[in-house]
Formats: structure tokens, C-alpha cells, sequence
């Protein structure tokens, strides 16, 4: 910086005086000396104060205020200077500015020290209030400070940059060989003036990248100043630090990670230069090992006649933070494990026709709402009997009643179909009960601001979440009419011209395109995004059993992909030591939940279906489980202060361990009922 700063000057004719060094032979030694002999003198001045350090003072400010003038006038010149280009201008009178910056916060850093001396004097001795207060505000002024060094060191950096252009290009005319024929001069002139479009065109395109997010994200409301630590990420799992450390200044790729004061770990997201290609190879690996071991825990629970699902909860465990801790992108996994959901419903939805929907309709509503008025009256009574506030109380029971779509689906692929007659279809029943209960879903998520006591829903009370429950019902009145209405003239017109393309890579793609934009629709009317998948397999099943069929085949790969990271995450969030602490109380939750729900589905059940096959058992059984979103909603709970930490351990646990106990029940209840409701494969008999 120093050396960018000495070579301005020279070009400029501009010299700087000190008066401390007026009078000195030795001023001009060379700077390793002037840096050991400064260092000295500040120890020896500012060590303590006297009169000798108020005179040092009085004379370093002074030359700060003779600095800033000369260097104003130098801006001046550089301004005025008529032989240099306007870029050129602009980058030496803000190298400048920033010199001219740096002295000024320098002076008002020392006035800002004293004030904070003074203040710090003058405050009781005998309160932390003081002493904590005091400290704030100087952690916020460091903070702002280090911005600042830190915008001015890359200005420094980009006018550094630029003069290693300028002296390059310089170079390159100076080697040009005044003697060359006519001929490779002109041709040389050709060159010369490709090179200055390619870097004409090179600027133009950087700056039309250029996105200075970091100055508009400053300014936004809530946006504040936070001190992080980065790091190489392999630092991180090695421990210590790299041989060949990358130095200040040097070529970042934006594969390091910052971990703040809380321990959150960042990863980049979006670099600065587009024109570079970045990988994130942490997330590859993580995906490599959650592939590996996830075959090797199935590969054995199938051994043992388990669903291999519990294999990839199992991974979970292992990879995971109460296991090895080998992932390193959690974030990323567990959103990859998201579209584990998204693609079952769509599958889902496309095994759904819309003669099936109309038949279980009023079991899906009416059988959703008295589960949960189930729930949540038996959950206000226990309640009130160990004083829990009712808010609270009705958050948790609203949270457990719902169950888990994607652990359904995965029950039905290991079990043989039930029959299409009406009385035998349990699968639609129960489909259509766990569709709804991911509707229920966005309620909740909804109306949590007002358990809360926050934001405008909780100033509105009881009209407020009035009026969201009618703007949600509003929404999905609104959804359905869309569906019938693009189902009907556009989806079927849509996908014959994909058809006769006989290309199953845009068949594919079409559907997903269209699960998509449903997901899309429905995230902006504010209801589950998962029921906007399943609407778009139902659009698809309208159109037909063969066009559903076909893309179910190529869709379920993806699913089972997307589904083992799916039940992997949820392996991520078992934690074997808090359950060993307490195993006795979680296990004693855990079965009086599971045992409430089962027999709360089975109770309304009884009252929806009818009893001619006993099918109510095993709708009941598929209930009582417990979805992996109530964990979600535990999270925002906590977060506004609705639940406490123990809480949301404890739904995290129970739900986790529901997971567990929910394919036994299930088991039972098909060995028990489902004798006279699965289709039974058919032998033929030789003729006689």
C-alpha cells in the first residue's frame, strides 16, 4: 500500500514534510529502520501519558491536518491533468481520497478513545450495567471501523490491480520494435487493437456483473455488522493449519467457511466473479458418504427383515452430529432431503384419480378435524391439570396430531395392494387424511404468531386468526378451481405435443415442470408447497392411467433417490444420549402419544368407514406416528419464545421415536385386518 501510494506521489511531483523530521540528518534511512525506529518511539511516547506525549500528540495531529491539504490539492491536479484518460483519473483521486479517509478516522479513532475514557470514568463502579453498555458501544465502533478498513483495502486493492494493467500495457508498447516492416507493423496494429476490444469488452462485462450487494444489504432494516472468523475448509477437518496458508491479498475461490460468535458456520453462496466456476466439493462428499452408508445400513436392515428405511435413519445417526459428526453441509443436505417429500407426493398424487378423490373427500376433512379436536382437548385437559398455558398446550397437540406422509407411502411400497372396491381402499383413505393434515399444516404455521403474541395476528386476537383461517380456506377454494380448470384445458393439449416428441427426457422434465409451478402457486398463496406436488400428480392422473404410468416410471428414481436423504435427515436429528438421560420419561411420552392417536383415528374412523372389513383398524394404525414436521414447527416455536428448549427436545425425541415404533404397529394391524382387504397374487392350475 505504501509502495502504491510513494509511486502516486512521484508521478505527481508531490512531497510530504514532516516537522518532527525537519531537523534530522537521518530521516531518509530505509524503511525496514524507520519502521523499527517508529515502533520505538511510540512504545517510548505513549506508554504513559505526559507532557512529552502531549507535545508528540500536538505534532502528529497537526501534520495529519498539513497531509490532508496537500492531498487535496494533489486530487486537484489529478483532475486537472489533461494528459491522463478519465478511468486513470478517477482511480489515482480516489487512492487519494482513501488516504485522505484513513488519516481523518484515525484522528477522530483517537478523540472517539477519550470520550470513551471520560464516559467509562464517570459511570457507577458498583453496576455491570455501566461496564456492559460501555463495552457495546466499543465493540459496535470496532466493528463499524473494521468495515471500513475493510472497504478501503479492497479500493486499494482494485486501484492496485489497475496499475499492474496500466504498466503491462506500458510494457507492451515499449517492446514494440519501431524497425518492423510495414507489413508487421500494420498487422501488429490489427493485434494491438483486438487486445484493446477484448479488454474493452472484458471491463464492459465485469461491470455488468457487478452487483454491490454488500452496500445495498447494509442499508436494509435488521441488517447489522457481525464480527467471523474464516477459514480454509480443510482446515476444519484436519484441525491445524496448512502448510502454504493463503496470505492477505492473495486469489480467493470462495471455498472458505466463516463461523460467527454463535458457532453458525457459512458457506458461499453466490461469488462476486460469475465468470469462474465454483464448487462446493463438501457438499459432494457428503452426498458420496450419505450414499454409502445408506446402502450398507439397508442392505442390513433388509437382512433382518426390517424396512430399509430404518437403515437410512440409521445413517442418519451415524454420519451425523451425535455420531461421527462427517457432514459438514447440514443446511444443504437437509434441503435435498426436502425434495424427498415433494417427489413421494407427486408420485402419490398420480396414483390418485379424481373419481377416488371425490370418494374419500369427506373422510379426509371431517377425520382430520376430529383428530386434531381429539388431541388438542385431551392436551388442554392434561394442561390445565399440570398448569401449562393453552397456547402453548394447543401448539404441542396441534403439532403431534399430524403424521407422516412420506413414512405411509414408504409402508405401502412393502405391502401388497388393497383391493379397488370401495370398502377395501384403505390406501386412499388414509392418503387423503395425511394430505389434509399437510394442509393443517400451513394453518399452524400461520396462526403461530398469534399462540405467540406476536406480530399483527396476535394484535387482531381472536379476529385475526379468524381472518387468516378464511384467507386460507379462500386459498385452497381458489387452488382447486385452477387445478380443475387447467386439468381440464390445458394439461391434457400440454402433454399430447410432449408425447408426440418421443422424448421421455422432456416427458420427464415437463412433469417436473409442472409439479413446480404448482409448488410455486401454492407457496404464494401460502399453503403447503407439498400440496401443490400432489395436485399436479392428480392433474397428470386426470389425463389418464397410461400418460400417469409412464411418468411414475420415470419419476421414481428420482423419488427414491430424493427420499433415502430424506430419511437420512431425519436420522441427523436422533440424538441417542439425551434419550439414554431420560429413556424412561420419552419412551413413557412417546407410547401415550402413539397409543392416543391410534386410538383416536380408530374411534372416528369407526364413525367415517364403513366397518364391512374392518379397514378402520389399519387407517387407525397408519395414524399414529408422528410427522417429521412437527419438529419444524417445534423450531419456530422455540424461536418466538412459544416452547421451551426441553420441549422442543422432547417433540424432536418422540417424533424421532415414533419413526421407530410406527412399522410394528403397522405390521400388526396388516397381519391382524388385512387378511380379507390386500390383493392376494393369483396361481393359476394346470388343466387336467
Amino acid at each position: 500500500m505504501a509502495f502504491l501510494f510513494l509511486a502516486l506521489y512521484s508521478q505527481l511531483g508531490i512531497s510530504f514534510n514532516q516537522p518532527s523530521n525537519k531537523n534530522k540528518p537521518n530521516a531518509h534511512k530505509s524503511n525496514r529502520n524507520n519502521q523499527s525506529i517508529s515502533k520505538a518511539n511510540d512504545t517510548r511516547y505513549f506508554k504513559r501519558w505526559n507532557a512529552r506525549t502531549c507535545v508528540a500528540v500536538e505534532s502528529l495531529l497537526q501534520t495529519n491536518r498539513k497531509v490532508i491539504n496537500q492531498l487535496g490539492e494533489a486530487i486537484h491536479k489529478v483532475e486537472d491533468n489533461q494528459g491522463l484518460g478519465e478511468k486513470e483519473k478517477r482511480v489515482r483521486a480516489n487512492t487519494f481520497r482513501i488516504f485522505v479517509r484513513e488519516l481523518r478516522e484515525s484522528e477522530q479513532t483517537f478523540y472517539s478513545s477519550l470520550n470513551s475514557l471520560r464516559r467509562s470514568l464517570r459511570g457507577g463502579y458498583q453496576s455491570i450495567e455501566g461496564f456492559k453498555l460501555a463495552s457495546k458501544r466499543r465493540l459496535e465502533s470496532l466493528r463499524k471501523a473494521a468495515l471500513r478498513e475493510e472497504q478501503e483495502y479492497n479500493a486499494i486493492l482494485q486501484a492496485e490491480r489497475y496499475m499492474d494493467a496500466v504498466e503491462k500495457v506500458e510494457k507492451y508498447e515499449n517492446q514494440t520494435d519501431p524497425t518492423d516492416s510495414d507489413d508487421s507493423g500494420a498487422m501488429g496494429k490489427i493485434m494491438d487493437d483486438v487486445v484493446q476490444g477484448l479488454i474493452v469488452a472484458a471491463d464492459r462485462l465485469e461491470a455488468e456483473l457487478h452487483e454491490d450487494i454488500f452496500e445495498q444489504t447494509k442499508k436494509l432494516k435488521g441488517a447489522r455488522i457481525q464480527a467471523v472468523i474464516k477459514v480454509d475448509a480443510d482446515a476444519l477437518d484436519n484441525s491445524k493449519h496448512q502448510k502454504g496458508s493463503q496470505e492477505d491479498g492473495a486469489e480467493d475461490r470462495g471455498l472458505s467457511i466463516l463461523i460467527d460468535s454463535k458457532s453458525n458456520q457459512y458457506v458461499l453462496s453466490k461469488p462476486k466473479d460469475a465468470t469462474i466456476p465454483h464448487e462446493d466439493h463438501h457438499l459432494i462428499q457428503d452426498i458420496v458418504f450419505i450414499i454409502l452408508m445408506a446402502f450398507l445400513c439397508g442392505w442390513f436392515c433388509s437382512l433382518l427383515t426390517l424396512p430399509a428405511m430404518f437403515g437410512f435413519i440409521l445413517c442418519g445417526m451415524i454420519l451425523g452430529p451425535s455420531g461421527e459428526n462427517a457432514l459438514k453441509n447440514l443446511v444443504q443436505i437437509e434441503t435435498l432431503g426436502e425434495f424427498g417429500v415433494l417427489y413421494i407426493l407427486f408420485v402419490v398424487g398420480m396414483e390418485f384419480s379424481p373419481d377416488r378423490v371425490k370418494r374419500i373427500w369427506k373422510t379426509a376433512v371431517f377425520g382430520t378435524a376430529a383428530e386434531l379436536l381429539g388431541l388438542v382437548s385431551g392436551g388442554l385437559i392434561l394442561g390445565a391439570i399440570f398448569g401449562i398455558k393453552p397456547n402453548q398446550t394447543f401448539f404441542v397437540a396441534a403439532s403431534l396430531s399430524i403424521s407422516s406422509t412420506p413414512l405411509i407411502v414408504k409402508f405401502f411400497q412393502n405391502t401388497p395392494p388393497s383391493g379397488r372396491c370401495p370398502e377395501k381402499d384403505y390406501e386412499s383413505h388414509l392418503l387423503g387424511v395425511l394430505v389434509m393434515q399437510d394442509v393443517m399444516l400451513g394453518l399452524l404455521i400461520a396462526i403461530l404468531p398469534a399462540l405467540a403474541g406476536k406480530t399483527a395476528t396476535a394484535d387482531g386476537g381472536a379476529m385475526g386468526t379468524v381472518m387468516v383461517c378464511l384467507k386460507l380456506i379462500g386459498s385452497l377454494v381458489g387452488l382447486v378451481l385452477l387445478c380443475f380448470i387447467l386439468s381440464r384445458y390445458v394439461v391434457g393439449h400440454f402433454f399430447r405435443l410432449i408425447q408426440n416428441l418421443n422424448s421421455n427426457e422432456m416427458l420427464c422434465i415437463a412433469a417436473l415442470a409442472l409439479a413446480y409451478s404448482m409448488l410455486l402457486i401454492t407457496d404464494a398463496l401460502n399453503v403447503s408447497m407439498e400440496l401443490g406436488c400432489f395436485m399436479a400428480g392428480v392433474m397428470i392422473s386426470a389425463q389418464g392411467h397410461h400418460m400417469a404410468e409412464k411418468i411414475t416410471e420415470l419419476i421414481e428414481p428420482l423419488r427414491d433417490f430424493f427420499a433415502c436423504i430424506f430419511f437420512t435427515c431425519m436420522g441427523l436429528h436422533l440424538f441417542p444420549t439425551f434419550i439414554m438421560y431420560e429413556w424412561t420419561i420419552l419412551l413413557t411420552v412417546t407410547f401415550a402419544v402413539v397409543f392416543s392417536k391410534f386410538l383416536i383415528g380408530v374411534t372416528v374412523m369407526t364413525c367415517l368407514l364403513p366397518r364391512t372389513y374392518n379397514i378402520h383398524w389399519i387407517v387407525g394404525a397408519g395414524l399414529a406416528q408422528i410427522s417429521e414436521f412437527a419438529f419444524v414447527l417445534g423450531c419456530r416455536g422455540q424461536e418466538m419464545g412459544l416452547i421451551s428448549r426441553e420441549m422442543y427436545l422432547i417433540m424432536l425425541t418422540i417424533t424421532m421415536l415414533s419413526f421407530l415404533i410406527a412399522p410394528f404397529i403397522w405390521r400388526v394391524a396388516i397381519w391382524k385386518f388385512g387378511q380379507d382387504v390386500i390383493l392376494k397374487p393369483t396361481s393359476t392350475v394346470p388343466a387336467v
